[in-house]
């Protein structure tokens, strides 16, 4: 609400299941203004609740995670989903039967700027042990979180960039303690575990470097650190 027509920062909400427990979503079709005339003209002429598809562009050379958006009488790209939602919508194809992913037209404002033009919504079964928003890309908001909150606490914290390496943040406290935590969060009161893989990089990446493997959950609630040795919780 209240976005502008020159905005290029965008502000949402990360999905939770809807009251018949599906994932929801709503998104503005992306990458219009790079489109010919007979698109945007095929766009204005498209009427609330029209079926509109997914297709994975996979040889795109800027993300080969892009999601395109066609019509499909007659056949047209309209754009393409969000970046920051392709990973979240690939997952839904690969977890549900893909024709139970269902997109269609919310709105067509005809008379806004090309990137608030098509207003499209995404309705899914939400699969079991799924987890919204949780690709790479939404990671370092929550490990300067975790960071912070362990500088608090009076250890020396380096946060891994990029989300690259077994440990996500490596923290050293005062009383000569070192930890190598990875990251695990969650809008819902569970978050995530550790992937066996995942597991096994921490493991080892704390033997080599003398630190404890701790994996730092997050969720509503709060932060909880358990030891992905042992399993028990710790305190910073």
């Amino acid at each position: 609400g209240g976005i502008r027509a020159t905005d290029t920062l965008e502000l949402f909400r990360c999905p939770t299941p809807n009251i018949k427990g599906e994932y929801e979503v709503s998104f503005f079709s992306h990458g219009l203004r790079h489109m010919a005339e007979r698109v945007i003209d095929r766009v204005n002429h498209l009427t609330k609740g029209e079926g509109l598809f997914l297709a994975r562009d996979m040889q795109n050379s800027h993300d080969s995670m892009a999601m395109a958006l066609r019509t499909q009488n007659p056949v047209e790209f309209v754009g393409y989903c969000p970046r920051y939602l392709s990973p979240d919508f690939w997952l839904l194809l690969t977890k549900n039967k893909p024709m139970d992913v269902v997109v269609t037209v919310e709105r067509v404002n005809e008379d806004a700027p090309l990137n608030l033009r098509l207003l499209c919504k995404l309705v899914a079964p939400w699969p079991k042990d799924f987890q919204p928003c949780s690709d790479s890309n939404f990671k370092p908001l929550k490990e300067q979180e975790v960071a912070s909150s362990l500088r608090g606490h009076g250890a020396k914290v380096k946060v891994s960039p990029g989300s690259r390496g077994a440990a996500d943040l490596k923290a050293s406290f005062p009383s000569g303690r070192s930890w190598n935590v990875q990251v695990k969060s969650s809008r819902s009161e569970t978050a995530a575990s550790l992937s066996a893989n995942e597991q096994k990089r921490l493991k080892i990446s704390a033997s080599r470097s003398g630190a404890t493997p701790v994996v730092a959950k997050v969720t509503p609630k709060g932060t909880t650190y358990t030891s992905a040795r042992s399993g028990r919780k710790l305190k910073p």
